[in-house]
């Protein structure tokens, strides 16, 4: 087989929730190609929604995460270095697809339906099997903004944790203060719980943080 050429088979599994038109898609594909060793087997996880979808990353995606996450604006409330280099976006697509295979953090992509690029990040991690929780957190181009797709990321991967993951609590940390932000988490059923004063440094100043969680009865109100 040349190196072009790719041998893959796959299963799609339709998930049944109480939101009808989430599905989750499972692809198993052995590829071969200069990105990936010949025995390697790479696994997708894809979850459709109506404009977006979320979806493992491929190391194609690297430059499509630096377009998005360069800009200073990304930076300002979340945990992304600024100056945003491409070679981080290339380690961190690398580090996501090791952190899947374990399955100890679900790193997801929020794609563009209509483009195929993606756009933004959502992830679960912290995930704690014995007491069913996760943190979720997310990141949006900014010429996404105002458009929904915050709102319908959250409510896949939300879907995704409680209805395929068994979670119980899932819980976000805002910086203060990032309003658009903390709308999003109340339009989905978040509720707020607490401050942590003084919690992040950054670009010489400190933030508090705000969490918020939701509990799954939460999810079942308002999806």
């Amino acid at each position: 087989m040349r190196e072009t050429e790719v041998a893959s088979w796959f299963a799609i599994i339709i998930v049944t929730t109480k939101c009808q038109w989430v599905r989750y898609h499972y692809k198993f594909n052995k590829i071969e190609s200069p990105s990936y060793s010949s025995e390697e087997i790479i696994v997708f996880l894809a979850i459709e929604g109506r404009i977006i979808n979320l979806r493992t990353l491929r190391n194609s995606d690297a430059y499509s995460i630096y377009k998005n996450a360069k800009d200073r604006k990304i930076s300002k409330y979340t945990h992304l270095p600024y100056p945003y280099r491409l070679k981080y976006a290339r380690d961190f697509v690398r580090l996501c697809q090791e952190l899947y295979k374990k399955k100890t953090d679900y790193e997801l992509g929020i794609e563009s339906k209509k483009t195929g690029e993606i756009i933004g990040m959502i992830s679960l991690i912290h995930i704690d099997n014995r007491h069913r929780s996760a943190e979720v957190g997310y990141w949006l181009g900014n010429q996404y903004w105002r458009r929904g797709i915050t709102k319908e990321a959250l409510t896949l991967i939300l879907d995704f944790g409680i209805n395929n993951l068994e979670l119980v609590r899932i819980y976000a940390k805002v910086l203060h203060p990032n309003l658009p932000s903390i709308r999003v988490l109340q339009s989905a059923g978040f509720r707020y719980e607490g401050r942590i004063r003084k919690s992040v440094f950054r670009e010489e100043s400190w933030f508090d943080e705000l969490i918020f969680a939701l509990v799954d009865e939460d999810f079942s109100e308002n999806c």
